[in-house]
């Protein structure tokens, strides 16, 4: 018998709505009130403070994705209904869900995801007896959907939105930023965000802002300018050198993390703790390596932006550097060109600089530094494996974790849980980077995740 035959997963599925009101089996029990949300006239105001609906005895399956490095995962609930009314008359979109897992009867529950009610769908059919059935089929996103959703543009960005006048003295300040990747997400968040959300602050934390990296951009724009919030977060993120994703916390909480990319500058071997993946867990894998995925050129191009000024003047200096580009001359010419190029809005000054200034040679030398580490993480990308490991349901997985398995290590770039009621719940890691791990003893797999979390996957708020 497999490990997770023995099993019996647990789930519990929770809707926070909207607004101050409360459902106790009445539609009518649903806030009244304009100031925050009524069945026929609804106000919202991003408050979820009544008592949470627990629909947990009426689900079938559930199936949440997340990918690391995106603003937002998805989730399907599918529920027989024992009250129709509730997701008919009561449930609407944009009410919050909170979907937890757990192994089995002794394993806590962890939330695998905090989301918003996209879109409800009710079914129905009649059997051989004349019985209707039906199902209702709830998707979302988790909160990240947030930050995709709402634009900043400039016309919004520049109005007092509660009282509908434009703010002179934000007006004047042509909302320009200067700072390094963690200021700037900072800022955006800010002095953007969270002023056109307020009440996001109480489900959204940017509290995981780790990077160390110094590189900056100066007097950046955003004036006349438009985009989702998220993409505007990423273009001062610093690309593939950072990282901005974000991950559901133990708290109900979406925590945005900004790290720098887990990979050795030297070996691109991964710089997490490894979490052991026995051979009793599996259920199934399915990996591929491939010619497909290929590099043997880099280029780090900074010619669109250099430090908020014009490059112009600068390009032929940049291109006599030389190690912008990193290749290997030998695989072009036998494999073909397999090109990867990264552009970036920041540059290694810390101090502005103006159009007449030169060049510093420490900061050409830094992004020399950095081309050849992007290089060393992609030249061998056709020797990795990757692919999918569907291993017995394990709520604590996050997308961004590194996993051991036969000797090998993974990246796992994204998660999917899958869970049935009554009969199984497993998930499934997309991983990349499979390589073998050389301080392994062979026959005896371990790691040091059991020992040691680092700082920035423990901290007590995420799962």
């Amino acid at each position: 018998m497999r490990a997770f035959e023995a099993l019996s997963p647990r789930h519990r599925v929770r809707f926070k709505l909207a607004g101050d009101g409360e459902y106790n089996g009445s539609v009518a029990s649903r806030s009244v009130s304009t100031e925050s949300i009524a069945t026929e006239n609804r106000v919202y105001e991003g408050s979820f403070n009544g008592k949470p609906v627990d629909m947990s005895n009426d689900v079938i399956s559930i199936t949440t994705q997340k990918q690391y490095g995106h603003a937002a995962g998805g989730f399907t609930v599918v529920f027989k209904p024992r009250d129709v009314a509730f997701f008919e008359k009561v449930l609407l979109p944009d009410d919050m869900v909170v979907i937890e897992l757990g192994r089995g009867d002794s394993e806590h529950l962890t939330p695998v995801m905090v989301g918003l009610v996209v879109a409800i769908n009710i079914s129905e059919s009649y059997d051989d007896q004349g019985v209707i059935q039906r199902l209702i089929v709830v998707r979302g996103m988790d909160l990240g959907k947030l930050m995709l959703k709402h634009d900043i543009g400039w016309d919004l960005a520049l109005l007092n939105i509660e009282g509908g006048v434009p703010d002179v003295e934000r007006l004047s300040k042509g909302l320009q930023f200067t700072g390094s990747p963690k200021e700037l997400v900072e800022s955006v968040a800010n002095n953007l965000f969270f002023t056109q959300v307020p009440w996001a602050k109480d489900f959204i934390s940017f509290d995981r802002l780790f990077t160390d990296d110094d590189w900056q951009v100066f007097d950046y724009t955003l004036q006349m300018r438009s985009g989702g919030v998220w993409d505007t977060l990423l273009a001062f993120c610093n690309i593939p050198w950072n990282v901005l994703t974000t991950e559901t916390g133990v708290d109900e909480k979406l925590h945005v993390v900004l790290e720098k990319a887990p990979f050795d500058e030297e070996t691109g071997k991964l710089t997490r703790y490894l979490k052991d993946i026995g051979e009793e867990e599996v259920v199934s894998t399915n990996l591929t390596r491939s010619d497909e995925d290929r590099v043997n050129w880099v280029y780090l191009n900074p010619r669109q932006i250099l430090g908020g000024i014009d490059v112009t003047d600068h390009l032929s200096t940049l291109m006599a550097a030389k190690g912008f580009i990193q290749y290997d001359g030998h695989s072009v010419g036998v494999h073909g060109f397999c090109q990867r190029e990264f552009q970036t809005s920041l540059f290694s000054w810390l101090t502005k600089p103006t159009e007449t200034d030169d060049i510093p040679g420490p900061a050409i030398d830094k992004a020399i530094e950095r081309a050849i580490a992007l290089w060393n993480r992609f030249k061998e990308n056709h020797l990795y494996w990757g692919g999918s490991i569907e291993i017995i349901g394990e709520p604590g997985m996050r997308a961004g974790d590194g996993i051991l398995h036969r000797r090998r290590e993974y990246f796992v770039e994204s998660i999917t849980h899958n869970y049935v009621w009554g009969d199984s719940y497993t998930t499934t890691m997309s991983v990349t980077r499979g390589q073998l791990n050389e301080s392994v003893e062979k026959g005896n797999p371990k790691s040091a995740w059991g020992d040691y979390l680092p700082a920035d996957r423990d901290g007590g708020t995420l799962a």
